[in-house]
């Protein structure tokens, strides 16, 4: 997870059952708000390549039969977005395959949405993400206001 889903509480209201694994890496990757959601009114977040940056986010695991609920959270029926496999690496420094939501149609960027960026800001304080990023994510909130 590295968007709204980074909060254990906003995932759950969606996969109850959700454990939290550990925190992990997505190398050659950055995190772009290329996606505009009208529910969130502003941009919400996406991955796109970028050779030499990394995505810090967190490993859950989720049962399938919720994993699926969340696909029509995330909009994957609609063409929002795509669930795809990832290499992501683990804290503990192993590989592991990750689903992870990827947009269909690049656009913007867009500003993002502050209820958005709210959330991911929980849920990398809630998982003591690099503190450097959370900075980052508080910098971008305080921007929003």
């Amino acid at each position: 997870a590295y968007g709204s889903t980074l909060s254990s509480r906003y995932l759950r209201r969606h996969c109850p059952d959700a454990g939290f694994l550990m925190k992990a890496l997505l190398p050659n990757f950055r995190v772009a708000f290329t996606i505009y959601s009208e529910e969130m009114k502003g941009g919400i977040a996406d991955i796109i390549l970028d050779p030499g940056k990394v995505v810090r986010g967190v490993l859950y695991e989720i049962p399938e039969d919720e994993l699926e609920h969340l696909d029509d959270v995330m909009g994957v029926g609609e063409g929002l977005y795509t669930r795809q496999i990832f290499l992501v690496l683990g804290e503990d420094g192993a590989l592991y395959r990750a689903a992870l939501y990827r947009g269909v149609e690049e656009g913007g960027p867009y500003t993002p949405s502050r209820r958005y960026v709210e959330l991911m800001l929980e849920g990398a304080e809630e998982h003591q993400l690099e503190p450097a990023y959370v900075e980052r994510l508080r910098r971008l909130l305080n921007s929003l206001r």
